[in-house]
C-alpha cells in the first residue's frame, strides 16, 4: 500500500524529555504535563493520536464549554479516548491528584458533540476514581483524588461510552501533590510459590518478599500477611502460606501484606491437576509439559486455563459465542466428550521457514447442549501451545441459519506480564501497518491486533493469534479495558452480525507457549490449517508453485516506471543477473491506472499496453516470471475473475499482487478465499497487499506466497525498535512482504546493515527487493543478495529480546545466512555450533563508519567450533553468509525427504522397497545427523517396519553371558532401532527366554524397569 494514497494507523509511545527535577522533596506539587509519562492512545490516524501537552490536539489552548461560555487552561494533557497516560511515581510519596476534566472544545469537527467519555484514575491495580458520563456540554468538572501511599504507577484513563468521535478528553490543570515527610514505606511485594501446578496429594507454599520505597529489602517479620483464595472449594490458603488442594480446578491466591499502615498485594494462579466428572477436564501435550484445563461452572459457563512446565501462563479465562439461537457462554449442559486423539502429521509448505513442519498434538472434543442446539469445544494441546475452536449445530443436525453476534473468548494474562502489541484502528479500513509497542498488561486499554505477544514474570512467552479464517467468519482483534483480560472481538469493519449456516465451525484461537525461540520459530498457524482443498475447479496439484525473490521498482520510479518498456526490460535484466525469480509490475502497468480507488467501482483496468506481450516474451527468455498488480475490486466478482484471470494466465503472467483489501469483515474474508481459489485454478502465484494478518493460508493455499500486513519500507520511516520486534511478533505467524531495500529511506533511523539483516529476520516466500539496480551493484551487499533464497530449510533464533535486539540464522541447502539488528549499540554473537562438519567460508557484512549506507565486507574461514562477533551501531545491524567448502546437500535433508515421501501404510511391493531404502539411508547417517531428522518421521519409519514384521525378534544370548542381562537388553534395543548392527554369531548363543527369543517390547520394558521408569517387571522375564 502506498503511503500517499490513504491514511494509515499510527501510534506513538511518548516519553517526554521534561524529567522531574531532584530532589523532589523540596516541592509540594507539580503539574503532570511537566512530568515524564507513557501514553497509549486507542484512536489514531495521521491527524490525531498524539498527546496534547498544555494544549488540545488541535494545537490550541485547552478549553471546556459550559452553555455558551468557555473556560481556558494553560496547563494540562489532552488525548483522544480511548487513552491511558502512565506516570511512574514510585518512591515520590504522591498523596493527591487534582484536575479539571472535560472534553476539549476545539477544532475537532462537529463530531465532538457526540463524544461521551468516562474518566478513570488507577493507583497500580486499584481504581481510585471514576467519573460519570462526560460530554462536550458537561463543562469543567473539578476532581480531587487521594492517592494511596506507596503507589508505584498512576494511570489516567479515558474510555468512550456511546461514541468516541471527537472525544478529545482533557485533564486540565492536572497536578500531583507530594508528602516529603512520608519516610520509608513498603513499596511493593512479590509472591512466589514452590509450585503452581500440583496434584491433590501435594501441597504448595507461598512466600512473599517486599521492597521499601528507599530500595531496601523489607523486613516482613512484623507485617500482617493474609492470603485469600478466589475459590475455596479448589484450594485453601493457611496463614503460613501453605496451600491445601480440595479438588481439581483452577484458582488464584492473593497475598496482602500490611506494614506500617501501607498494604501491597500480589496474586498467583494455581492449577490442581485431575478431572471432575462432567465439570472439569484436562488435555496434555504429547510431552506432558503443557496442559489445558477446561471447566464447566454451576451456571453452565465454560472457562479454561493453561500451564507449561509448572507455570500458569493463561489464567482462568472465559469461552463461548453469542448468537441469535442462544448465548453459548452460559447455561450449557455437558453431553459427552470424545476419546483423546493423537494428531501426528509431517508436511511442508511452499512459503516456509523450515523444510519440515511437524503437527503433533493431543485433541479432544467436548459437547454441550443448550435448548435445541449443540455446542462443541475442540481442544488441541501441543508441546508448544494450546488451541481451541467452536462448533455449533442443531440438535436434529439439520442445516439452519445462524447469526453470530460476538464471542466470550478471552485470554486472561498473568499480572505483571510484559506485552508487545499493535493498536487496532477503529476506522472503516485497516491493514495491520502500524508499529508494535512495548508495555505492561495492566497499562493496555482499547483495541489490539493479532498477533499479540506477552512474557510472564516466570519468563514464558505467549503468542496469540487465530488460524483457519475463512469466509464463514470475520477477522478478530483483542479488546481490553485495563483488567488484563484480552477478549476476542470482531474487527471494527464488521458492522453487523456474522451470518453462517449450521453446522458452523469457528476459526481456531491459539496461544504459542514456550521460550522466545519456540514462539519465534513456531508453525502453529499452519498446523491448525487444512491441507490444500480437494478439487474445487482444479486438480489440487500445487507443484507449479515456485517461491522466489522479486525485483520491484515502485520505490525507485513510482507509477511512471511501471508503464515504461525500457525500464521494465532493464529490471528484468537485473532480476536475471541476480538470480531472482520474479519481476513485479505495479500499479501503472495497465493503460488506465486507478487513482486511489476513485474510478468506477474503484478500478479502471481495461487491458494491457501494446508492448506488454513483448515484455512477457522477453522475461521468459531471461527466466524471470512477471507478476502484475491489481486492485482487489477488479476481482471482486466471479464474473470479473472469470473474465480476467484466464486472460492474464494465457498471456504468460505468472502471478498477481492483489491490493487494497483493507478489511477483515466477513464479505472481505470471503473475497480473499474466492481469489485464492480462482488464482489456483489458473496457476497464478499471489502477493497480498493492503491485507490482513496471516492465519495459516500458506498451507491451505500454497500459491499465496506472501502478504503485507506489516509496516514496511514504503513508509520511509523504518526504526530500529520495529526491526527488533517484528521477528518475534508479526513474522512469527507467517510471511511478510517488507519490500526490502538496501538504503534507509526518509525518516528511517536504520543502517544498511540493519536493512540487510531484515532479509533474514523476516520470513517471506517472495522477498520483494525495492532498491534500485544501482544501489545493489554499487554495494558490498551485492554478493549477499545474488541468488538470495526465498524459503528456508532450517531456522534458528540465536539470541534476542523483543524491541531490543535479534540474532537469527537460516539455512537453505548447506548455505547458512545470518542477520542481527539492535536498538542500542551492541556486539552480535553468532555461535556457529549449528554448522555441519568441515570448514566454511564466512562472508561478513558489517556497517562502515562513514555513513549509514556503508557496508564493509570481510571474509574468513570458520568451523562449528567458532563464534563470530560483529559490532553494530545504534539502530544498526549486520549480516553473514556461510558457505561450506564442499557445498553438498546436508545428508539429513536427503533422508528427511525420503521419509516424508513414505506412505502412511504399505499396500504394494514397491512401497516395501521404499521403506527398506529409507531405513538403509537413515542407518548410514551419523548419530548427529540422525538427531536432525524429525522424531515423527523416524517413528513413521518404525511403524511401517512393524507393519512388515509385526513381531521383530532376535535370538540367543547377545554378549555370551549365558542369559539375558542389562548389557543384552541395551544392545538388543539399539540393534532393533537401528543404532548398531549385531553379528549373526551374537545370536547363536543360548536362548533368552523359554520361547527362545527376545521381542522388541521385552527389551524396551527391561530398560524402563532398570532405569526406574516402571515400578515392577515380572522377574521371570529376566533370566
Amino acid at each position: 500500500m502506498r503511503r500517499f494514497r490513504r491514511f494509515s494507523a499510527f501510534i506513538s509511545m511518548l516519553m517526554l524529555l521534561a524529567a522531574m527535577p531532584l530532589p523532589l522533596s523540596a516541592e509540594e506539587s507539580r503539574f503532570l504535563s511537566d512530568m515524564a509519562f507513557d501514553a497509549v492512545v486507542g484512536w489514531e490516524n495521521s491527524a490525531i493520536g498524539k498527546v496534547g501537552v498544555d494544549r488540545g490536539l488541535d494545537g490550541k489552548p485547552l478549553r471546556f464549554r459550559t452553555g455558551a461560555a468557555f473556560a481556558y487552561y494553560e496547563k494540562g494533557l489532552c488525548a483522544h479516548a480511548d487513552s491511558r497516560l502512565t506516570f511512574d511515581v514510585a518512591g515520590l510519596n504522591a498523596v493527591r491528584l487534582t484536575a479539571v476534566i472535560g472534553v476539549h472544545d476545539g477544532d475537532n469537527s462537529d463530531a465532538k458533540d457526540a463524544a461521551n467519555v468516562l474518566f478513570i484514575v488507577k493507583a497500580d491495580e486499584e481504581e481510585i476514581y471514576r467519573s460519570g458520563s462526560v460530554r462536550i456540554n458537561t463543562g469543567n468538572i473539578p476532581i480531587s483524588v487521594d492517592i494511596p501511599l506507596g503507589t508505584g504507577k498512576l494511570y489516567l484513563i479515558t474510555a468512550g461510552v456511546d461514541s468516541i468521535r471527537g472525544a478529545h478528553s482533557a485533564w486540565a490543570d492536572a497536578k500531583l501533590f507530594f508528602d516529603p515527610d512520608a519516610g520509608d514505606y513498603l513499596q511493593s511485594i512479590t509472591a512466589t510459590a514452590d509450585k503452581a501446578v500440583f496434584a491433590l496429594s501435594e501441597t504448595a507454599r507461598i512466600t512473599v518478599a517486599g521492597i521499601m520505597a528507599g530500595g531496601g529489602q523489607a523486613d516482613l517479620s512484623k507485617a500482617d500477611i493474609r492470603y485469600t483464595c478466589s475459590d475455596d472449594t479448589v484450594l485453601t490458603a493457611g496463614a503460613d502460606g501453605v496451600l491445601t488442594p480440595i479438588r481439581p480446578g483452577a484458582a488464584s491466591v492473593t497475598a496482602a501484606v500490611t506494614l506500617n499502615g501501607v498494604t501491597k498485594r500480589d496474586t498467583m494462579d494455581f492449577i490442581i491437576t485431575g478431572e471432575r466428572q462432567d465439570t472439569m477436564w484436562q488435555v496434555f501435550s504429547p510431552d506432558n509439559n503443557t496442559q489445558l484445563v477446561l471447566m464447566l461452572g454451576p451456571d453452565g459457563s465454560l472457562q479454561y486455563s493453561a500451564a507449561q512446565n509448572g507455570e500458569v501462563v493463561i489464567r482462568l479465562s472465559s469461552l463461548g459465542i453469542q448468537s441469535g439461537r442462544g448465548d453459548f457462554s452460559a447455561g450449557l449442559a455437558f453431553q459427552g466428550q470424545s476419546k483423546p486423539t493423537e494428531i501426528r502429521d509431517v508436511y511442508t509448505v511452499a512459503s516456509r521457514k523450515k523444510k519440515v513442519y511437524v503437527n503433533h498434538a493431543h485433541e479432544c472434543t467436548y459437547t454441550f447442549q443448550k435448548g435445541d442446539m449443540l455446542f462443541q469445544v475442540i481442544v488441541r494441546v501441543y508441546d508448544d501451545g494450546v488451541a481451541f475452536r467452536y462448533v455449533i449445530e442443531s440438535l436434529d443436525h439439520t442445516e439452519q441459519s445462524l447469526r453470530i453476534t460476538g464471542e466470550q473468548t478471552g485470554f486472561t494474562v498473568p499480572r505483571g506480564a510484559n506485552t508487545w502489541a499493535m493498536i487496532h484502528d477503529s476506522g472503516n479500513i485497516f491493514s495491520y501497518e502500524s508499529d508494535y509497542l512495548p508495555g505492561k498488561i495492566e497499562v493496555l486499554n482499547g483495541n489490539y491486533c493479532l498477533p499479540f505477544l506477552y512474557e510472564t514474570k516466570g519468563g514464558a512467552f505467549v503468542l496469540l493469534c487465530e488460524a483457519d479464517l475463512t469466509g464463514d467468519y470475520a477477522g478478530s482483534m483483542l479488546k481490553t479495558s485495563g483488567d488484563g483480560i484480552l477478549r476476542y472481538s470482531f474487527t471494527p469493519q464488521q458492522k453487523t452480525a456474522v451470518t453462517v449456516k449450521t453446522p458452523f465451525t469457528s476459526p481456531w484461537r491459539y496461544a504459542v507457549i514456550g521460550d522466545l525461540a519456540a514462539t519465534t520459530v513456531n508453525t502453529m498457524a499452519e498446523n491448525l490449517s487444512p491441507e490444500p482443498p480437494g478439487p474445487i475447479g482444479w486438480d489440487g496439484d500445487f507443484s507449479w508453485v515456485e517461491p522466489g525473490t522479486a525485483a520491484w521498482t515502485w520505490m525507485v520510479g513510482g507509477a511512471g516506471m511501471q508503464g515504461n518498456q525500457a525500464d521494465t526490460k532493464k529490471y528484468i535484466d537485473f532480476a536475471a543477473e541476480m538470480g531472482w525469480r520474479y519481476y513485479i509490475l505495479d500499479d501503472g502497468w495497465q493503460p488506465n491506472r486507478h487513482e486511489n480507488g476513485t474510478g468506477p467501482n474503484g478500478a479502471l483496468y481495461t487491458g494491457v499496453r501494446a508492448w506488454f506481450p513483448d515484455i512477457i516474451e522477453y522475461a521468459e527468455q531471461k527466466g524471470v516470471g512477471i507478476i502484475v498488480w491489481v486492485h482487489c475490486n477488479d476481482l471482486r466478482t466471479q464474473a470479473l475473475r472469470d473474465e480476467r484471470l484466464p486472460v492474464w494466465a494465457g498471456m504468460g503472467i505468472q502471478g498477481v499482487k492483489v491490493d487494497f483489501f483493507e478489511s477483515e469483515a466477513q464479505d472481505r474474508i470471503k473475497l480473499y478465499n474466492d481469489i485464492y481459489r480462482d488464482c489456483a485454478r489458473h496457476k497464478l502465484v499471489m502477493n497480498l497487499h493492503g491485507a490482513n494478518k496471516p492465519t495459516g493460508e500458506v498451507r491451505t493455499y500454497p500459491h499465496a506466497l506472501t502478504r503485507e500486513a506489516i509496516r514496511g519500507q514504503e513508509y520511509s520511516d523504518v526504526h530500529g525498535h520495529q526491526l527488533a520486534t517484528l521477528p518475534f511478533t508479526r513474522s512469527a505467524v507467517g510471511p511478510g512482504d517488507f519490500t526490502e531495500a538496501l538504503v534507509p529511506a526518509g525518516k528511517s533511523d536504520t543502517t544498511t546493515g540493519a536493512q540487510m539483516a531484515i532479509s533474514v529476520l523476516l520470513q517471506n516466500g517472495m522477498h520483494v527487493m525495492a532498491g534500485s539496480a544501482e544501489s545493489y551493484r554499487s554495494s558490498n551487499a551485492y554478493t549477499f543478495y545474488k541468488d538470495f533464497p526465498a524459503v528456508w530449510d532450517e531456522t534458528k533464533l540465536l539470541d534476542g529480546y523483543p524491541g531490543e535486539f535479534a540474532v537469527m540464522a537460516r539455512r537453505r541447502g548447506n548455505v547458512w545466512y545470518g542477520g542481527a539488528v539492535t536498538v542500542a549499540p551492541r556486539t552480535a554473537g553468532f555461535d556457529l555450533r549449528f554448522l555441519g562438519e568441515g570448514s566454511y567460508t564466512a562472508y561478513i557484512y558489517q556497517e562502515g563508519a562513514a555513513a549509514r549506507g556503508d557496508v564493509v565486507l570481510r571474509q574468513t574461514d570458520v568451523t562449528r567450533m567458532d563464534t563470530l562477533t560483529i559490532a553494530m551501531q545504534a539502530n544498526g545491524g549486520c549480516a553473514i553468509k556461510l558457505v561450506p567448502e564442499n557445498d553438498q546437500p546436508a545428508p539429513s535433508d536427503a533422508v528427511t525427504e525420503l521419509l516424508m515421501a513414505l506412505p502412511d501404510t504399505i499396500t504394494a511391493q514397491d512401497q516395501v522397497e521404499q521403506v527398506e531404502h529409507a531405513r538403509d539411508a537413515f542407518d548410514r547417517l551419523s548419530i548427529e545427523e540422525q538427531l536432525k531428522v524429525p522424531k515423527l518421521l523416524v517413528e513413521k519409519l518404525e511403524r511401517l517396519e512393524k507393519q512388515l514384521n509385526p513381531d521383530p525378534v532376535v535370538y540367543g544370548d547377545v554378549n555370551g553371558s549365558g542369559g539375558v542381562d542389562i548389557g543384552d537388553a541395551r544392545l538388543v534395543l539399539q540393534h532393533l532401532v537401528g543404532k548398531i548392527a549385531l553379528t549373526p554369531e551374537q545370536f547363536d548363543r543360548a536362548a533368552v527366554r523359554e520361547a527362545g527369543r527376545v521381542e522388541i517390547s521385552d527389551a524396551r520394558l527391561i530398560l524402563q524397569f532398570l532405569v526406574g521408569k516402571i515400578q515392577a517387571f515380572p522377574r521371570e522375564n529376566v533370566v
